[in-house]
């Protein structure tokens, strides 16, 4: 018995769709490569070249990872491996070889390594414009995604769930590194590697176990589970540019601050800027002192204007110190 009509028409039209996101021009196709040689292509570009894939420069060395590619600071937001591994010869690869897989190839004449821990093939991947690098199956499945791996940064869409971490930057070589858990019991938290010491926590203990740490496109950071449960920030404004689009990135970085940073694509001229961070609980603050505004409401309102002008520069040279005294990593450690 044939099938009706309709239902003829929308299985073609499903067909028709899934072949053209098969066979979209910014998909990495089986057999493609990229790789550190001399006059090689070494990374992958998402449609809007704003993100990149592969292998990161670290002066004489790289990492593969994910990093903006538009922005002034060119800042690696994920890593392939927790370990970070580093690649010094100049004819490192990574290949997505017939059979499905990623694999690097480092040593001549050692054997390839899997890139991803995964055990079943794919058709194709893509990095996506929001920074997610995903494995496709036939059926256009996912496979596997960058975005349910985080290292030590969440991107607009992102979600750190239950069970998961962030991992500062330096913690394979340095004491002083930090972790970010969102935990079981609704509770998000900083804790000092090292000492094992809780450094910050978002006081939601007890709020669901289900609740994940979320940032979207509006600069809104997050806890929720179904509705939101805690605002860290109130967002901004969405607007573009001709200096550029706006674009948000939540990072915990070596000194144990989880921060809030807008970045402007396509400017090369314009550093990233801090719009919040956790050692303000949750009160939206800016590292910039442009952005601290005077608001004359009286002389009541001019005296706490001046004591939050004198709190930020006690601020900036705390940290200034901080910096000083603390020997600066090359890569973002998970």
């Amino acid at each position: 018995m044939g099938r009706h009509p309709v239902s003829q028409l929308i299985f073609s039209l499903a067909a028709l769709a899934l072949v053209a996101e098969s066979s979209s021009p910014f998909n990495i196709t089986l057999g493609s490569s990229i790789s550190t040689e001399p006059n090689q292509t070494s990374y992958w570009l998402s449609p809007s070249t704003n993100f990149a894939f592969g292998f990161f420069p670290m002066s004489s060395e790289y990492i593969i990872g994910i990093w903006l590619a538009r922005t002034k600071t060119r800042t690696l937001v994920w890593a392939a491996n927790h370990d970070h591994s580093l690649f010094s010869d100049s004819y490192s690869s990574v290949v997505f070889n017939h059979d499905g897989f990623f694999m690097v190839h480092s040593v001549q004449g050692k054997k390839a390594k899997p890139l991803f821990n995964v055990n079943v093939s794919a058709s194709y991947a893509m990095l996506h414009d929001n920074g997610n690098f995903v494995m496709y199956g036939l059926d256009s499945n996912v496979i596997w995604q960058s975005f349910d791996y985080p290292t030590d940064t969440i991107l607009v869409g992102q979600a750190l769930r239950p069970g998961h971490s962030l991992m500062s930057k330096c913690l394979k070589n340095s004491s002083n590194g930090y972790k970010l858990s969102m935990q079981q019991d609704g509770n998000a938290v900083i804790y000092d590697v090292n000492k094992g010491d809780q450094v910050w926590n978002s006081a939601t203990s007890g709020r669901g176990s289900n609740i994940s740490l979320n940032l979207d496109s509006n600069g809104h950071l997050n806890l929720r589970y179904s509705v939101i449960i805690k605002n860290f920030t109130n967002g901004e404004e969405r607007f573009k540019s001709t200096n550029g689009s706006i674009m948000y990135r939540s990072t915990l970085e070596s000194d144990g601050i989880f921060r809030l940073y807008k970045e402007r694509i396509g400017n090369e001229s314009e550093s990233s800027l801090v719009i919040w961070n956790s050692s303000t609980n949750g009160v939206k603050s800016s590292e910039h002192l442009s952005d601290v505004k005077l608001v004359e409401t009286g002389c009541f309102g001019g005296a706490i204007a001046a004591v939050a002008v004198f709190l930020y520069w006690i601020r900036r040279c705390c940290n200034a110190k901080s910096q000083e005294d603390n020997t600066e990593c090359p890569i973002q450690e998970v």
